[in-house]
């Protein structure tokens, strides 16, 4: 499949549902209409897919007290459809007692992979399967839970759903249980407490933060002095704040805080270094792809503080219990960043604000280029960080 399709797969629900229409669905539909080995078990198999990004999967996390509450151990089986994304995190964590994932670039355009998958899910024999998502997907979530046998199916009817309408409503038909949406603004953390709620009415559900063990594989890094950690990725383009920012708010840092820089991200944010070193003059640690998640998570609880983007290190600053500084675009403020007061975790989300907060990522500024940030977060400026840190710190400068 060329790049151009990619890219419109990427970024037109109705390309994708034209490609689902042409050959997924029979995919899917052979997945399905194969007959499964009689598998013989002794507990109830309770399947949860939940296939979105790293900084989801964190927030998720903190809600797995309450799913062992409502599926024990002594009665059933929990088992895990995970993204490869996040399988580092996943695989450190016994909440599940079996746990797969899946490539979800593959999913869609490796039409053998996807077969495979789906009879995965299929010949799990599952009881119940839940998506736990909030925002529904019908490629990947959706479609996995249509694939699974189960007689119980539950989602959320979810909340700015990544379809058209049409979509919505053929995938609404493949579960047996729609909950409630989450209502708009409410923090994520909230929302799946909510969730499980309605599943369950008599289950007992506390609001808390996710907490990230040290698993102690940070020693090879050698980061003797204090540190800070700058992201400068973001999962689109247009969420991320420019590097000549970056640059200027590392210089605040090593000047004023003695704090050595130190660059993380993904292997995709590696092009973003140079743009950085041309506005930061001092001396940086680049481990820009170069972390495993379970290094990066115990990198970040050993630092003094975080600036990130909008994505999954904010998430992980908080679960490790290490100051973050949140650049936050105005799509959904609330919903992610910032977290609610009554934790009171170490963190600040940084805004602008416009008119046009919550627009569910549905950008009035259409005439922006696709690899430029918006204006929500272009216009966020240096000042407006540097002044978030020290109190964030818990320091005072006359």
């Amino acid at each position: 499949m060329n790049s151009g399709i990619k890219r419109l797969l990427k970024k037109s629900y109705w390309v994708r549902f034209a490609v689902w229409l042409a050959t997924l669905n029979f995919i899917d539909l052979l997945a399905i209409m194969l007959p499964t080995s009689p598998l013989q078990k002794g507990k109830k198999r309770v399947v949860f897919v939940k296939v979105d990004g790293i900084g989801d999967y964190v927030i998720w996390m903190a809600s797995f007290e309450t799913l062992k509450r409502m599926y024990p151990a002594s009665e059933y089986e929990r088992l895990l459809i995970g993204s490869d994304k996040w399988q580092g995190l996943a695989e450190s964590e016994n909440t599940f007692h079996r746990k797969f994932f899946v490539d979800t670039d593959k999913l869609i355009f490796n039409p053998f992979y996807r077969f495979s998958k789906m009879r995965l899910i299929r010949n799990l024999n599952a009881d119940i399967v839940i998506n736990p998502r909030l925002t529904r997907d019908f490629l990947w979530g959706d479609s996995l839970v249509r694939c699974c046998g189960a007689p119980v199916k539950i989602g959320s009817s979810g909340i700015e759903n990544l379809m058209t309408k049409v979509q919505e409503r053929i995938s609404d038909r493949w579960y047996t249980k729609l909950v409630i949406p989450p209502e708009k603004g409410r923090h994520e953390l909230i929302s799946h407490l909510e969730f499980l709620s309605e599943i369950d009415p008599k289950i007992e559900v506390k609001l808390t933060t996710t907490e990230i063990s040290d698993v102690g594989y940070c020693s090879k890094f050698n980061l003797e002095t204090p540190y800070a950690i700058l992201f400068l990725g973001a999962f689109t383009a247009d969420k991320r704040w420019p590097t000549t920012h970056f640059g200027e708010t590392a210089r605040f840092l090593s000047e004023r805080y003695m704090y050595q820089i130190v660059l993380c991200g993904g292997p995709d944010d590696k092009y973003l270094v140079d743009g950085f070193a041309k506005h930061f003059a001092g001396n940086f640690i680049d481990l820009t792809g170069k972390t495993t998640l379970l290094e990066l998570a115990n990198l970040i609880r050993s630092a003094k503080l975080v600036i990130t983007n909008d994505s999954g290190p904010g998430h992980i600053a908080i679960a490790t219990g290490c100051p973050a500084v949140v650049l936050t675009p105005g799509n959904h403020v609330g919903r992610f960043f910032p977290y609610p007061a009554e934790l009171g975790v170490r963190q600040t989300a940084v805004l602008h604000e416009m008119p046009c907060f919550g627009c569910g990522w549905e950008c009035i500024y259409k005439d922006i280029d696709e690899n430029s940030p918006k204006p929500c977060i272009a216009n966020i400026s240096v000042n407006d960080v540097v002044g978030a840190i020290p109190q964030l710190l818990g320091y005072s400068f006359r």
